[in-house]
């Protein structure tokens, strides 16, 4: 688990066997990198304002990115303020037997 606070994580690259990370960032969180899963999950807690542009792919992977605020263009899901912010969240996430889900009920 990342503190809150983290301002700046560039080129995270964690390759995962049925781990389950939860990320909480904020719009001022830099955060650039992959994520290779396999029978995981990833849970991403931002706010709504957070700049993001998240890369998808996989076997029986899911995911809860077609909800509000993202667009989705084949394998990636945009948020509409992403090109104009200096902060942004960009991810490419690879999963076999895996999931993403951003901003669970639960919370990070």
């Amino acid at each position: 688990r990342l503190p809150r606070d983290v301002a700046t994580v560039n080129d995270v690259t964690p390759e995962m066997n049925a781990g389950s990370p939860k990320v909480p960032v904020s719009p001022s969180t830099m955060l650039v990198g992959s994520v290779q899963m396999t029978a995981g999950s990833l849970e991403l807690c931002a706010p709504a304002e957070t700049a993001l542009r998240i890369t998808a792919s996989g076997t029986a992977f899911g995911s809860n990115f077609n909800g509000p605020g993202l667009t989705h263009s084949g394998d990636t899901w945009t948020s509409a303020n992403y090109d104009g912010a200096q902060q942004r969240i960009a991810l490419t996430v690879r999963g076999n037997a895996a999931s993403f889900t951003l901003n669970p009920s639960g919370g990070c």
